[in-house]
């Protein structure tokens, strides 16, 4: 540090050491010209010659006095001299040590804050502090061999050794969220809504489409939370944080996955209102019922286990009592398992995959089963029920779970088959193709190689052959 402020001060030095000498000079001929005046030898007088002139010295040489050694005295006529002026180089030397001290402490006192340091800045470059540019200095002497520290504290360093003084600069602020756009923080989003069950398990996007609006709705609802389907702060940090909820419904709810809930809730003959979309006391008794005859934990809350034996074939519906008073125990699914009915040749693989087609951009809609929406259950259950291979709608859990013969390699799969994921379900078009309904692309779409993403191998559970 020492060295640097001497390096720093030796030029500044120099400058008031100069800068003394000329004060000096300026104060001797100021000096030499006032004794001139007063001695009566000014240039006026020496340029006129006058009378005057001659006269005082004629006096002079006639009044003058000898002394014994020889010493001529001034006259009575000689003007008195004072040595005034030799007194005035004290004050001079005063003048300048209080120039040399204003400048040192100048120097030497705090700076006000933002101001610059004045020995080492290049235009529009600011240097923080005097500390910053020594440690700036020393990681250069570090890096370059060819700079010695004796070089450095005599001044001598190239100042093309001199690191640049960054220019600290604000990162930009990464642009909103907002349905619709492109960014990659959306598969993270998504993947954490299929975590807590609000979106279907599917291939993540980095598409902020509709039903990522739809899932982040059911989150908001489930965590008490504005229901505007957008990722602002408290919905985004709500999400990633270890108080995040699993998706369920339960009463005081609304929204059209009631609606589908209520409609199955219908068809085992446990609610008979009308689908209201309203989680209202009578959808919470139907949901209790139902739990209680399928050996459920009795809560009134449709969480993912009651959903998947809600929706599969094993489902048990409520009792019937008929009118000579006896009871029935119906299932609409029952063991007889799927019917294949209509002309065998109409009910095909081929006529399966040919058909879906035909559904291709329709919109994707949890829990929609046709003919506009759909979501990966419904669309398969639609898709076999339109060319005569009737079946029961079942989740994708229910199709994993199903009776139907079961393949688990995906190199043994053949066209036709069903493919089961966690969570999610399609339709094998052979030569690693597929179609389904995709919650992140928000429509039906094709996959041309599955065999090839390590997400759908990750997630493949089995497949399940229907022809």
């Amino acid at each position: 540090m020492k060295k640097v402020i001497m390096s720093v001060l030796r030029p500044i030095v120099k400058a008031i050491y100069k800068l003394i000498k000329f004060t000096k000079r300026a104060a001797r001929s100021c000096l030499n010209f006032c004794t001139n005046l007063f001695s009566g030898t000014n240039k006026k007088n020496k340029i006129n010659g006058g009378k005057k002139a001659r006269q005082t010295v004629l006096v002079q040489k006639a009044n003058s006095k000898t002394t014994a050694a020889g010493i001529e005295t001034k006259t009575r006529f000689q003007p008195k001299i004072k040595s005034w002026w030799r007194s005035k180089r004290i004050i001079s030397g005063a003048v300048a040590l209080v120039v040399v001290a204003a400048v040192v402490l100048a120097i030497a006192l705090p700076k006000k804050p933002g101001s610059n340091d004045g020995y080492n800045i290049d235009k529009g470059v600011e240097v923080a502090s005097l500390q910053q540019e020594e440690l700036n200095i020393a990681a250069s002497l570090s890096q370059d061999d060819d700079v010695t520290l004796a070089e450095f504290s005599s001044g001598e360093v190239p100042s093309n050794t001199l690191p640049p003084v960054p220019i600290q600069t604000t990162a930009p602020d990464e642009p909103d969220l907002v349905p619709g756009c492109h960014d990659a923080r959306i598969v993270e989003i998504q993947k954490r809504l299929m975590k807590f069950g609000y979106m279907e398990n599917d291939e993540p996007t980095d598409y902020y489409g509709g039903i990522t609006e739809f899932s982040l709705q059911l989150f908001q609802r489930k965590h008490n939370l504005s229901v505007d389907g957008l990722i602002g702060e408290q919905t985004m940090s709500k999400l990633f944080s270890e108080d995040a909820m699993p998706y369920t419904v339960k009463i005081g709810d609304d929204g059209t996955d009631v609606v589908i809930l209520q409609e199955q809730l219908q068809k085992l003959n446990y609610l008979k209102a009308g689908k209201t979309g309203y989680f209202g006391t009578d959808t919470e008794a139907a949901v209790k019922s139902f739990q209680k005859r399928n050996g459920l934990d009795v809560d009134g809350n449709v969480g993912e286990n009651t959903r998947e034996v809600l929706f599969s074939e094993d489902a048990k519906a409520a009792r019937v009592v008929s009118s000579s008073g006896g009871s029935s125990g119906g299932s609409s699914g029952g063991s007889s398992g799927p019917v294949a009915v209509g002309d065998p040749d109409k009910a095909s693989a081929d006529a399966l995959i040919d058909y879906a087609k035909t559904l291709l951009g329709k919109r994707y809609v949890r829990g929609g089963k046709g003919p506009d929406v759909f979501d990966c259950s419904g669309f398969v259950y639609y898709c076999l029920n339109r060319v005569g291979y009737k079946i029961r709608y079942m989740t994708s859990g229910g199709w994993g779970k199903s009776s139907l013969p079961r393949i688990d390699k995906m190199s043994d799969m053949k066209k036709g088959d069903i493919i089961c994921f966690r969570g999610h379900v399609g339709i094998y078009m052979g030569n690693g193709g597929m179609i389904d309904a995709s919650s992140t692309n928000g429509k039906i779409v094709t996959r041309s190689n599955i065999f090839s993403s390590s997400y759908w191998t990750r997630n493949f559970i089995c497949a399940r052959r229907v022809f």
